[in-house]
């Protein structure tokens, strides 16, 4: 046999083989026939194909519908209601439709359209969720043989855990290297901080913008100013995995209250100046008052009512008010004088306080009426009194306002001198201005000035805020706080909780672990102690938890991502089915 290499009439080469007997011309004419021959038969293929006439949109459509019924067909396969047979022939029906580009692009989009609900199946969004639900597509499309449907089954997990897979592949390539740089530690703490607030995230944010000292100085932590129980407890547990934190913390602590008792002093009254200042204000008006005496022709006139008044005073009284004087170092030589006047209502105002005192509200409402009507007269005998008396009560308040004030910061301190949450709450009440003022029906509201009862209350809810952030919540292992790095991997990567500590899976994921920890160290001391450095500051921990957060947009995208991946590569089955025809 000889190799000819000819032109063919179409302009083609060819190199063919043919019988030495035959020369260049008559190779060429066998050439020629041949070719004429496949022409003709590529011809009548198209004039009598199914798909003569057809249009390409009807071709599309065709297709799609083939993949709808492919699937059908597959599943009338499993309840024994079609054969290999049928599907051998089917292919062979549809085999013209699929050697057109319409055909074969209408069939691959009624694949994909065919998986789009399993985009809706719980789980599918997970590598183990999507294989089971591609492997079991797999299934349902028709196979020429056993053999070719466990290749279905294989491309349907193997098409739809790819996306997911992907995805979660990506996620861990990224939190590997995260530890290692600043903005990466950054967002690892922001998700740490938004994982440990347990659903309240937004809460927590606002709340930890909004954060402001209670009282000047005493600048809150995140434990304090988040409202958030486990957040507490995470700062805590922070503070206790970074030496320098704790120091940090404890400086901080001891600035609060040093700010606290700054705060009380700066609104408590200066008692002895207070006192000063008003012995120097009514003093002297009350001397006046002895040396003016009586007036006689406003006694002459209102003569009745001065005896109507002497006779309701009981001889006790003024037997009370002649021991009061000479306790005082100022004996009454004459009861009629306006320092025999003075004395007397002091007695009453005694007996009214000790009425009060001992709950005998009738004995203490009898003696008010008595010092009221006591107090007109003498106003009206000597203004002078009347002046002083005013000024004595008005120059009064101060004094009142700085005992207070002093016995609320006495009894809220301990031994160390540190003010403590549960001891200035039990000061804080009506109790210590009554017991301050010997007045029953004294309360704070009434015995000290707006500013005053604002910073007590201030000094109270910082305390209670400082405590909150001790106690709130329940402890997060310090352990926990100083693997984020490693911990940031394994979630990350979709590693479930459960199955890392399982046996036997628990010993490679403890190998793993310990693996991790090694190649971690660093760079968890790093972020544990970035961790407790922004817990010492509420507007730095809300912008890393904004930055660290998966807005539920996102999120839903990322599923919506994941499913409808798994979807699409779970088609893989039905595109290949389309391959073989």
């Amino acid at each position: 046999m000889a190799r000819y290499e000819v032109t063919g009439p179409d302009g083609a080469k060819y190199e063919i083989t043919a019988p030495d007997n035959l020369n260049e011309s008559q190779v060429l004419e066998m050439v020629r026939q041949q070719l004429s021959g496949a022409s003709q038969q590529a011809a009548d293929r198209e004039l009598y194909s199914p798909t003569s006439g057809m249009s390409g949109i009807d071709k599309f459509r065709a297709g799609i519908g083939k993949a709808f019924s492919d699937t059908a067909l597959g599943v009338k396969q499993l309840l024994g209601m079609a054969s290999e047979k049928d599907v051998i022939e089917a292919r062979e029906r549809d085999r013209p439709l699929m050697q057109t580009g319409a055909g074969m692009a209408g069939n691959v989009l009624g694949n994909v359209a065919a998986t789009v609900p399993m985009a809706f199946v719980p789980g599918v969004n997970t590598i183990g969720g999507a294989a089971a639900a591609g492997a079991g597509l797999g299934m349902l499309q028709s196979a020429g043989s056993l053999e070719e449907r466990g290749k279905n089954v294989l491309y349907g997990a193997a098409g739809g855990a790819a996306v997911p897979a992907a995805v979660t592949g990506l996620r861990t390539a990224k939190a590997f290297v995260e530890p290692f740089y600043q903005g990466g530690r950054e967002r690892i703490i922001g998700r740490a901080l938004n994982s440990a607030s347990g659903g309240e995230a937004p809460a927590a944010i606002q709340n930890l913008r909004q954060a402001q000292p209670l009282v000047p100085g005493s600048l809150p932590t995140v434990g304090e100013a988040a409202g958030v129980p486990s957040l507490a407890a995470t700062q805590r547990a922070a503070m206790a995995a970074s030496p320098a934190a704790t120091n940090q913390l404890t400086a901080r602590q001891i600035a609060q209250n040093e700010a606290r008792i700054a705060a009380l002093q700066g609104a408590t009254p200066n008692v002895p100046a207070a006192r000063a200042a008003r012995e120097a204000a009514a003093g002297p008006l009350y001397e006046q008052a002895r040396q003016a005496g009586f007036d006689p022709a406003v006694a002459q006139a209102i003569e009745p009512q001065i005896q109507a008044l002497l006779a309701r005073v009981p001889d006790d009284l003024v037997a009370q008010a002649r021991t009061l004087a000479q306790v005082s170092g100022e004996p009454i030589t004459d009861m009629g004088s306006v320092q025999g006047a003075h004395y007397l209502k002091r007695a009453i105002d005694a007996r009214i306080n000790q009425a009060r005192r001992g709950g005998d509200t009738d004995t203490a409402r009898a003696f008010s009426g008595l010092q009221t009507a006591y107090l007109d007269v003498l106003d009206q005998l000597n203004p002078t009194y009347r002046q002083a008396r005013q000024t004595y009560a008005q120059m009064s308040a101060p004094v009142r306002q700085g005992q207070v004030m002093e016995a609320i910061g006495q009894q809220g301190t301990n031994f160390r001198g540190d003010l403590t949450p549960a001891a200035f709450s039990r000061a804080a009440t009506d109790r210590t201005a009554q017991a301050v003022t010997r007045r029953p029906d004294a309360t704070l509201a009434n015995s000290l000035d707006p500013q005053q009862l604002q910073a007590v209350r201030n000094v109270q809810a910082d305390l209670l805020r400082s405590d909150y952030a001790n106690t709130a919540g329940r402890g997060v292992g310090s352990n926990t706080v100083q693997n984020l790095a490693y911990t940031n991997l394994l979630d990350s990567a979709g590693v479930p909780s459960w199955l890392r500590g399982m046996a036997p899976a628990g010993v490679v994921g403890n190998v793993g672990q310990r693996f991790g920890q090694i190649a971690y160290r660093d760079a968890n001391e790093r972020i544990t102690a970035e961790l407790a450095e922004a817990m010492l500051d509420p507007q730095r921990a809300a912008q890393l938890m904004t930055s660290g957060m998966v807005t539920p947009q996102m999120q839903a995208l990322i599923q919506g991502l994941r499913s409808g991946g798994a979807a699409l590569g779970a088609s893989a089955p039905g595109l290949i089915q389309a391959n073989q025809q």
